[in-house]
């Protein structure tokens, strides 16, 4: 069981790394990111010891944060975030290890109020 929790929460810290490092490289500069893992945005926001499992992660992600634009991290619960459902199904149905919308899906679009 703890290397379960392990693996999700590595999912979770580069999920939040990739996002991050794809909304830097086109162009978008004003981020909200609302992770339902409260380790995660823990982690992130406290900073680990270099002996950390996830030290160089979380070492990336802070460095981007120190970067010239606006990110907003916080907590969401599960159950209030719809938008991260909608687009881990969509994920699940692909085959390739990472995927980029270029614009919203009709469930998503909804779910954000479009």
């Amino acid at each position: 069981m703890v290397r379960r929790r392990c693996l999700v929460l590595y999912a979770e810290i580069m999920a939040i790394l990739h996002g991050l490092q794809l909304c830097w490289n086109n162009g978008y500069r004003s981020i909200v990111c609302y992770p339902d893992s409260l380790k995660a945005v823990s982690l992130i926001k406290d900073g680990v010891s270099h002996f950390h499992t996830f030290a160089n992660e979380i070492h990336n992600i802070r460095q981007l944060l120190r970067r010239d634009w606006n990110v907003v991290i916080d907590h969401i619960l599960r159950e209030g975030n719809e938008c991260a459902d909608i687009l881990a199904k969509l994920g699940t149905s692909s085959n390739s290890p990472k995927v980029v919308l270029e614009s919203s899906s009709p469930e998503l679009s909804s779910s954000l109020g479009f």
